[in-house]
Order: structure tokens, then sequence, then C-alpha cells
């Protein structure tokens, strides 16, 4: 399948390998785009029908239903003693406890109107459901056939359900983006048609910039028929050399796979459920079924001799699915029903019996963070006005967290017209605000905890009222500028947060040996705040001990970072700092970064402009230039002026503190001098007069084809 092929090719082959100036993904070559697409189908289909006529030949399962009423299908063979793979899916209080709800009141009202979300699942959604249907026509769209799947409805109708549910078996239904716009893909194709749909660049609202995948891998025990009746199956690799699933925590191809999408796509967000395989085990006595590297073994089941039950390792510890561990996705998992009386009560968010937890092999946090999948009532497939639940899983986790990333995008979009987050500066926001769990600062059993819509919400609305104090920032550190800091004031009485996240290149898989702590990271950034009380470091956990709380330190494997000041500190001027170690894969990283608890400067300094570059270019063109500069806010814009002509808007800006990278369409531009105007948030426009010379591309071509 796609997953193994793209793993012996070069990962970064996915991304862009261009110079620092230009930072831009090669998937915005609609060509390139399309030949990469063509690719990945070509060698899915090819490895799923091998798979699949093996299969078949040996009266083993290429497809089915799983106990909890989710399904299965076969998608690749794999080497050795490894057994085929399959993926299966990962079976009102989760919109109140995630606050998308309240969301979607005032002051915020956010609806996720016109924003596109991915669903890849087990088909897709029941497009005539009347929680799609409100607005006169179905806001669902099925991308490529798919047939209605009853785990994809649920999923959906988390998402986006229009919450028309009065009520009754079990409480309500509440979909969280009420305005937004699925596209149902089914989940046997999914490279592909991510690599043909995700957003590569702030422009292509068209694209996707959030899809949801509540489905994955199988790892360890899993019961259900894969050809000799219902049983318990044991997925793990080299048994009896190993009696644990190697890839529990594992950065394999699926997980390096992943994250080489994400790199060349860096405006989509791979919502992840992290997984149920905590609490999978057989009882003593039972008929179950290994692999010895042809066939399915049948075995009683015994505690001392057999594989090891899931949740072996200190209750449940290393038991992510190999695709969560990819760097670039947000994993998601699972807590309780966090409501009481109609309100979020946090008391309530403990731990399901099932949710994965981490470490990934290399120490790093997963899950990223947990939202409620204990019970939750959704949409079903069974009818036009039915529901369905309680249901239980990550996989109701995790849409409830891509609906809340749909609500943040739509407000964005909103606020600053023309823009986008970057999926890591919308991961890092999520993190940024989430609601601690458990442990103090994260941990590998709730990440950085539930989280909170509202609260993500409030950040973007100030950033909105006050641009200079700096709440939403997104940067570029390069060969040339490989350090960027900033100062905010800072009173003590709140605490003092701030959350660094960028989209690493895919690095390196690890070879099958249990529990390798080889770095995944590839450019390793830090953040550090520097004030009257010395620098303060960002959160550690040790893979080692793995109950144990977060200390600070140098955090070298995650792509996340987190900085706390509590509050009662000293007041003063404090310095925020992101820098990186050794060099930059590509020349260049970009990254965002969250930041609350500082106070609003009295007044904005101005954005300063000094130059573009080029500053000749021709028309009839699409052109990209760079302006040069300072105090560029996130959400900044740029346009050409000229007297008597159309201003000629810029989209595709990737702005950073100095520097606004903008693709301009010449097309009907008259050749002359033209003003280079700047319109950043909250300031006057900066205009430098006649900065930009556009040239006549006939006669330039002309004066090529006589010199020739």
């Amino acid at each position: 399948m796609l997953k193994r092929w793209i793993a012996a090719i070069p990962l970064l082959a996915l991304a862009a390998v261009l110079p620092a100036q230009a930072v831009r993904s090669t998937w915005e070559d609609p060509a390139r785009r399309a030949s990469r697409v063509q690719e990945l189908a070509q060698k899915a289909t090819a490895e799923r029908l091998r798979a699949h006529t093996w299969a078949r030949a040996r009266g083993l399962a290429v497809a089915g239903a799983t106990p909890t009423g989710g399904r299965f299908e076969l998608q690749r063979l794999r080497s050795g003693l490894a057994p085929p793979l399959y993926y299966t899916t990962l079976d009102l209080d989760c919109a109140i406890a995630s606050r998308t709800e309240g969301a979607n009141l005032p002051p915020y009202s956010l609806q996720g109107a016109g924003v596109r979300v991915g669903v890849w699942d087990d088909g897709a959604a029941l497009t005539t459901h009347i929680e799609f249907n409100q607005t006169g026509s179905s806001r669902i769209t099925v991308g490529d056939g798919a047939i209605m799947g009853f785990h994809a409805t649920a999923v959906t109708g988390v998402i986006l359900g229009a919450s028309l549910d009065a009520g009754g078996n079990g409480g309500r239904a509440f979909g969280a983006a009420r305005l937004a716009i699925a596209q149902c893909y089914n989940f046997t194709n999914d490279w592909a048609e991510i690599a043909a749909n995700a957003a590569a660049n702030p422009a292509q609202e068209s694209k996707l910039p959030v899809s949801n995948h509540s489905y994955g891998p199988e790892h360890g025990w899993h019961r259900g028929n894969y050809g000799m009746g219902t049983a318990w199956y044991w997925f793990g690799t080299n048994f009896p050399t190993l009696r644990e699933d190697l890839r529990f925590g594992l950065y394999d191809a699926e997980a390096a796979g992943t994250d080489a999408l994400a790199y060349a796509a860096p405006y989509w967000l791979h919502v992840q459920a992290a997984g149920n395989d905590r609490n999978q085990a057989p009882s003593a006595g039972n008929t179950v079924y290994t692999w010895n590297g042809t066939a399915w073994v049948s075995q009683v089941y015994d505690a001392s001799t057999s594989p090891y039950a899931d949740f072996f390792d200190g209750g449940g510890y290393d038991t992510m699915i190999d695709v969560s561990c990819a760097k670039n996705v947000l994993a998601v998992g699972a807590v309780g029903e966090a409501v009481t009386s109609g309100a979020r009560d946090l008391s309530k968010a403990v731990q399901s019996s099932f949710s994965s937890w981490g470490p990934v092999d290399d120490g790093r946090v997963k899950p990223d963070l947990v939202a409620v999948g204990v019970n939750v009532r959704s949409v079903s497939g069974t009818g036009t006005v039915n529901y369905g639940g309680p249901q239980t899983g990550t996989s109701f986790s995790a849409p409830s967290v891509a609906g809340a990333a749909v609500l943040l995008v739509g407000q964005v979009r909103n606020a600053f017209p023309g823009a986008n987050l970057r999926a890591a500066t919308l991961k890092g926001l999520l993190l940024h605000t989430a609601a601690d769990l458990g442990n103090a600062g994260p941990d590998y059993q709730n990440g950085f905890g539930l989280v909170d819509a509202v609260a993500a919400a409030e950040v973007v609305a100030a950033q909105v009222a006050t641009p200079a104090a700096g709440r939403l920032r997104e940067g570029l550190l390069t060969v040339a500028d490989p350090v960027d800091s900033f100062t905010i004031t800072w009173d003590g009485t709140a605490p003092l947060r701030a959350t660094l996240c960028w989209t690493d290149p895919p690095g390196a898989t690890r070879p099958d040996v249990l529990d390798d702590a080889t770095a995944a990271l590839v450019n390793d950034l830090d953040l550090r705040i520097t004030g009257p009380g010395g620098t303060a470091l960002p959160w550690v956990l040790n893979r080692l001990s793995p109950a144990a709380p977060a200390t600070t330190g140098d955090n070298t494997v995650d792509t996340v970072e987190q900085v706390l000041l509590a509050a009662g500190g000293t007041p003063g001027t404090y310095t925020i700092g992101v820098s990186h170690k050794g060099s930059l894969t590509n020349g260049a990283q970009w990254y965002g970064l969250l930041v609350s608890g500082q106070q609003a400067p009295a007044s904005a300094p101005a954005p300063t402009a000094s130059g573009v570059n080029p500053s000749n270019v021709l028309n009839g063109n699409v052109t990209t230039i760079t302006l040069n500069g300072n105090q560029f806010p996130f959400g900044t814009q740029l346009l050409l002026r000229r007297s008597g002509q159309g201003d000629v808007v810029a989209t595709g800006e990737f702005s950073s503190a100095t520097q606004v990278f903008a693709t301009l369409d010449l097309t009907g531009a008259a050749p002359g001098l033209w003003d280079v105007v700047v319109q950043a948030p909250g300031s006057a426009e900066v205009i430098l007069a006649g900065a930009l010379t556009v040239q006549d591309a006939s006669t330039v071509r002309g004066w090529q084809a006589l010199e020739d």
C-alpha cells in the first residue's frame, strides 16, 4: 500500500525544498500536486488489490464489522512475522465540555459558516439527515463515491450537526460547527485524497484546513473475525520472541508519511483519534490467534506466556497507535462526561478506561489533548431523523476537537480577511488554551488538557482588539535570521503562558525495534522567556517515568514547547525568544506562537517597510514578491496601487514579523511604477511609493527573442 511505498522514497520529496526567501510548498503548483496524487492512488490501489487477493485465497477476512458496531478493512500486507495491516474505526455533554456550544453563542457566535472539513471514515455521512440539511441543502459532499457509513455519519454529526435534536435516549446531540461543510471519503485511499485536497497556502480556501480521522491501524489485541471466527487476535509482530507490540509508540512509515503530507500542506491540520487500546486483552482460557508469518495460529490464552495485555505497562502507558505518533497530527484522547447540571465540570473529566496513553517511544507528549469520548449521542445513519448513542471511543472525542478547530478557522477568516492560520498555529492555539487535567502541565494521559473552544476564541478576539500585544504570531527562522525575539510587559497578576508549535519535516522512520528512543525531531526549535527572575524553560516529560509530573528543561523531542510563569511573579519587562539548534532542514522553519497574560501596549508601533524583492516584475504573470520591514502583526496584507488602475490585492500571504511573502496576479496590470501598500491590523497604511516596476512582458520577451 502507499504507506510502505512512501517510506521507501525520500519523504522530503513530498515537501518543498526551496530557498528560504521563497518558503513555499510544491503543492501550490497544480501539476505537481496532481502528479503526486496519481502516484499515491495507483500505489494504494495495487497494494490493496494484492492484499485482498492473497487474503481471499486463504479464507482470511478482507473487511467486516467490529463487535462494537464499527468497521475494519484490510489495507496491505506486511513483511516478516507481522500480520496483515487492517484499518479499524475507533469507536450534548461533548459540546458543553469542549465549550464548542459556548463558542456558538454571543459574543463569538461561531458557526463555521462555509468552512470545509474533511472526514475520512468507513464511508460517507448520510447526506439526507435533517442535521445536515437545515440550510435548505445538504452540507455533506461525497468526494470519492463512498457509500453511507454508520460510523462516518455519527462522527460527522459531532463535527457539524445542526443541533436540532430535542433530546431523549440519553441527552441531546450537539454539533460544533453548524454551518460548516463536510467532504466525506472512505478511508481506503486516504493519503492520495489528502494530497489532492489539503490546503497548502492561506489562499486555498476551497481546500481543506482541517480533517478528522477516527480510524487507524490495528495494534496489540483486537476482538473480531479476521478469518478464524470471532475471537481475540494479536496484531503485534515477532511473537513469541516479543510479547509486546513494538508498534505502540513507534515512529514508523505510517507516522512519517503522515508528517510528510502535513509538511507539504502546512495549512491543513490532521485531527487523529488517539486509539482505544488501553483495556484490550483476552481472559484466561480464551482461544486466541497469533500470526506465524503466513497464517493465524490458535492457542489458549495464558497471561504468563501469551502476548501481554495492552495495559500491562503501568496501566496502559505506551499504547499510542503509530499514526497518532506523527509529530504534526493533533492526537485526541477520550475522557468521561465532564458536565454537571448542564455546565462544564472539570472534576468529571476523568480518563476513560480505553483511551490510549503515551509516551511516543522518543518521549514526545501524546495524546496532544483530550475531549469527551464516553456516552456521546450523535446522528444515526438508520434514518433521516434518527439519532444514536450513547457511543464511546476516541472516534467521538476527535471530532469534537475537529469541530472546535473549524470554528476557529471561521473566526480567523472573518477577523482577518484573506488570512488563514497555519496548521501549527491552529494546533498550538488549541493546546495553549486547553484546561489542564491530571498532573500540572502536559502529561502522557491527557496531553495539554481538555479542549476549550471559548478560551481559544478569546485569544483570537484579543488579537483583533490589540494586535500589538502579539498574542498570536507566526514567524520564520532562517539561516540569515536564526532568532526571533520580542518584549512584553507582565504585571505578575495572571499567569504568563507562551506556546510554540511548528510543522516539522518528516523524520527518519524507526526500525522495528522495541522502544527505540531516537528522536524523530528534525528542526529543533527552542522557546525561552527571560525576565527579572532569570530565564524560564519549557515543560519536559520523562519517558522512563511516564506517571511522573512534568518538569522544566531543554525540550529536544517535541514540536510543541510551552513556558508557564505562575501568577504572583515579578512584574516587569520580559523577552520571549524563539531560536533553533543546529541547522534547519530546507534552510527555514515557520512556526506559530501564542502568548497570554501580558499587558497590551499603550500604543502600537507602526509597521515599517524597507523594500521589495524582486523590484521588477512582468505583467500578465502570477508572481511572488517579498516585502521586508518590521512590526508586521498577524493578518498583515499587501497590495499594489497605481493611479487610474484598480488595486492588485495579493493572495497567499505568509507573514512573519519582518517579512511578507505575497502572490500577485498581474494579469492586465499596466506597465510602469506601482506603489506597494502594506495594510496591518490596527495601523494606518504604509506606502512604498513606486517601489515595484511592472514591465511589459511582450516587449521583454521580444528583446529576448532578438538576443537569442
